[in-house]
């Protein structure tokens, strides 16, 4: 074994090492959010629209809500001109669990709208905002 692999093996022997934050082993409080639009908007990226509360994303991070919720927001208005807030769904303990409630939420909507969270084109075109399908 290299240096690095008997290091970590002591170091797991000695029951102190670190997950990495974003493996599904990951535990803690994570958060589950969603990304909605703030208001009616129109003329989006490639003449686009929104209604008032259209979901765009779900999310889940350990980092809480609000750090991610900002990010995305930052995203959402630099890359398609959305303005959007984030809305507080849960708190439960672990990535898996979070995860797991994140891919419910996504194949919920999937169902009853037939396309991931994102939003139409001038041209009628579904652009999705939701890459994740985990």
């Amino acid at each position: 074994p290299t240096e690095a692999q008997q290091l970590r093996r002591y170091l797991e022997d000695m029951g102190q090492a670190r997950v990495h934050p974003n493996s599904l082993a990951a535990t803690g409080p994570h958060d589950v959010y969603v990304m909605q639009a703030v208001e009616n908007q129109t003329g989006l990226a490639g003449g686009g629209s929104v209604a008032e509360g259209q979901v765009l994303h779900y999310g889940e991070t350990g980092r809480g809500y609000v750090t991610s919720g900002n990010e995305w927001r930052r995203l959402l208005f630099r890359e398609y001109g959305i303005k959007a807030e984030v809305q507080f769904i849960r708190t439960l303990e672990g990535k898996a669990a979070a995860r797991q409630a994140e891919t419910a939420l996504i194949k919920h909507f999937e169902r009853a709208v037939g396309v991931r969270p994102g939003f139409r084109d001038a041209a009628g075109n579904w652009v999705t905002i939701q890459k994740t399908h985990h």
